[in-house]
């Protein structure tokens, strides 16, 4: 190709590529060029040099190790500020060609170090940023903290003195003289780094004092006090020696921002919810020293855990609003609490409001009841088997947001306490006499809804007792407690205080005692003064029993000193039959509670036999129970095997199943929809239904994977 004909070619592709598009050029211009420490505010003009309007603008607060941050303001209407890591990015404003608009940047502070700094600015003309342009302007960050005067020069004559001296910054000197520290008059130097002036109308001969004052450019001051004296001569000049004098820095001038943002909160909270609603509100946050808004947070339990709401305007602005929605809320009262912060990290909140969430009238789930670390379990019936004095430990579930929660046996209320972190209810029951009590729950919502709920039946068994052969209780009489422990191959006393009982314990004025004793191997002696001491023979247990086994003492004699008696062991009295569960032969309840990983209704179970076994995360025996659901579910394919838990979160049953790592499908009713049709008082309890979907056997407490195909079989 001739060379012509290419450098034509090229020329024309040139053309055709700048022809495409006239990019936007831009100017800066700044009030100063220098910045002396605590300098205050400058004015920043940016121009549109170009030929096409400007619509976004891109300036980095933080760019350069020597100025921190240097927030930004734009004067003129119209822009929208963002905030994007070290930048500000303003949108929706135009910038004419040929026009200027005005930023306000306060807030300049040094670092060690001092030099020039250019600052880059990005500009588009559309309001992405899309192709940016860049225009820089060179400031000069000094670190002035005081002039420093050095190389004073005197020059001195019997009525006048010449006077010079240089300094490092910038700066305007003045020198008062006089013949006493009085400095009856005063000299003002030309500013910049190098001075001079002259002292008229001096004496002959006489000592005068002067005082040298340099004010550099960023307001810092020096001084140099001494004194000369006039010579006696008309015409004599005496230069001299150079002299240096530093002087110390004044303490930093550090401008606080003592000014707390503000806050409101929009929304009215005071009615009553179904769902958590949109709340609102504004924030502002005013002073001349490092105004604006930093963040906002919200809290929904008075302010001891937070979160970011979820959107914000405003932020770096001085006034700005903000909007966050709860997510998916359980029944229950909320303490709803935001607070906001500004740049210097003040801080401001609202006061707690009171948000009441109500889908649900409350509703209590299954109770656990134990001793200490003893979990008592119902019978097949139901019942629970205690003493009479014990305290008895009740935890149960609740949802549709109780607020209050008492426990009734009798006319006889015990008020129980929320654990705000699990939720459950609890608290501590006391029956003094023995007795059947079926226990009555009763709660009370925010919403003023009050639910009714009977539990389980509490047997409450009489303490067993010490008597004299004549049937007299003895009080003060001593019993003891032996268990085996495997390691030591040997029974040592019992240690009754983890269960809140006392080994050994004497009997009260009535000559009763009260033990429960976990599962082992034990034996008892009982003593007292003047009588025989009695042993048991060695008794095991294979979960918690009663013992009220009542004995009778007979005089020591001569060799009932030394010598015990060893007695039969009494079992407690067996427990009352199991009445028939009224929910036999009736038809599981209209209920869906599939997920999309489980089918799970009335309806999806017929063709197969069932096994439905209702549990919650929190009773102890749970994993165990899960464990035998797992060894059956493998090995009998032909059979419905599901456990619910009762007033958890779909969330929760998923995590709890994970971590579990259980092969047996895991269902969630977080509204307890099953608790009242099932009369589920206490968990773990298992529904044994036939492939109709007739409810064949209701059994309470644990079950082991034998049991269960017992159960199938039969």
């Amino acid at each position: 190709m001739p060379r012509f004909t290419r450098a034509l070619l090229l020329f024309l592709l040139f053309i055709f590529l700048s022809s495409g598009r006239v990019y936007a050029t831009c100017e800066i211009t700044s009030s100063t060029s220098s910045i002396f420490p605590n300098s205050g505010g400058f004015i920043v003009n940016l121009k549109n040099t170009g030929s096409n309007p400007i619509s976004w603008i891109k300036i980095p607060t933080n760019f350069s190790p020597i100025l921190d941050l240097i927030p930004q303001t734009i004067v003129e209407a119209g822009w929208t500020q963002s905030t994007e890591y070290d930048y500000y990015t303003y949108s929706l404003g135009t910038l004419n060609p040929n026009e200027e608009v005005h930023l306000d940047s306060s807030g300049a502070l040094l670092g060690a170090e001092e030099g020039p700094v250019d600052w880059t600015w990005q500009t588009a003309e559309n309001s992405t940023g899309d192709s940016p342009d860049s225009c820089t302007i060179r400031l000069t960050a000094v670190n002035e903290v005081a002039p420093t005067i050095s190389d004073i020069r005197l020059s001195i004559g019997n009525s006048s003195a010449s006077l010079s001296w240089t300094t490092n910054y910038a700066s305007i000197g003045t020198v008062s003289y006089g013949q006493t520290t009085s400095y009856g008059s005063t000299t003002t130097t030309s500013s910049g780094t190098s001075h001079s002036t002259t002292l008229s109308g001096l004496s002959a001969s006489t000592l005068y004092h002067y005082l040298i004052t340099v004010v550099g450019s960023g307001g810092t001051t020096s001084t140099v006090n001494t004194t000369f004296t006039t010579s006696a001569a008309s015409v004599t000049t005496v230069t001299t020696t150079t002299v240096t004098v530093t002087t110390a820095a004044p303490p930093p001038i550090i401008l606080k921002d003592t000014n707390s943002p503000k806050i409101t909160l929009g929304t009215d909270l005071s009615k009553i919810f179904t769902e958590a609603p949109i709340i609102t509100g504004k924030v502002s946050d005013e002073g001349s020293v490092n105004a604006g808004i930093s963040q906002i947070d919200y809290s929904l339990d008075g302010g001891k855990n937070w979160l970011p709401v979820d959107f914000a305007v405003g932020i770096g602005k001085k006034t700005g609003t903000y909007e966050f929605t709860p997510g998916k809320l359980d029944d229950g009262n909320y303490l709803v609490k935001v607070r906001v912060k500004d740049l210097s990290g003040n801080t401001s909140s609202t006061k707690n409001h009171t948000m009441i969430i109500d889908r649900l009238p409350p509703q209590v789930g299954g109770a656990f009841f134990a001793i200490g670390p003893m979990i008592l379990r119902p019978d097949q019936a139901g019942n629970i088997y205690t003493l009479a004095g014990l305290p008895l430990k009740i935890v149960l579930s609740a949802v549709g947001g109780p607020t209050s929660l008492d426990l009734f046996f009798d006319t006889t209320k015990t008020s129980l306490t929320k654990n705000p972190e699990s939720g459950l209810w609890s608290g501590t029951l006391v029956i003094n006499e023995a007795g059947s009590f079926k226990l009555k729950t009763h709660s009370v919502d925010g919403a003023k809804n009050n639910t009714d709920r009977y539990l389980s039946t509490i047997i409450v068994n009489s303490p067993g007792k010490i008597t004299a052969k004549d049937t007299t209780t003895i009080p003060q009489a001593k019993i003891k407690v032996f268990a085996y422990e495997k390691n030591l191959n040997d029974y040592i006393l019992w240690d009754g205080e983890p269960y809140l009982q006392q080994n050994p314990q004497h009997t009260d004025k009535d000559g009763t005692y009260k033990l429960i004793l976990p599962a082992g191997k034990y034996y008892l002696e009982v003593e007292s003064n003047s009588k025989q001491k009695q042993r048991t023979e060695i008794f095991e247990t294979n979960s918690p029993t009663i013992i009220n086994q009542s004995f009778s003492l007979t005089p020591a004699g001569f060799w009932g000193r030394w010598l015990s008696k060893t007695v039969s062991y009494l079992s407690p009295s067996a427990s009352p039959t199991s009445t028939t569960n009224t929910l036999i032969g009736k038809p599981l309840p209209d209920f869906d509670l599939s997920s999309p990983n489980y089918s799970f209704s009335n309806t999806s179970l017929l063709g197969k036999p069932s096994v439905i076994s209702f549990i919650t995360s929190w009773e102890p025996s749970t994993s165990d129970q899960l464990l035998a659901l797992d060894r059956f579910h493998i090995s009998n394919t032909g059979v419905n095997v599901f456990a619910v838990t009762i007033q958890e979160s779909v969330s929760k049953t998923d995590i709890f199943q994970k971590l579990g790592g259980n092969s047996v499908p895991l269902i969630a009713d977080p509204d307890g929809i099953l608790v009242a049709p099932l009369s589920l008082e206490t968990l773990p309890t298992h529904l044994i239904v036939d492939r109709k979907g007739i409810i064949k056997e209701v059994i309470v407490g644990y079950l082991d994977q034998t049991n269960l195909l017992k159960k199938i079989l039969n």
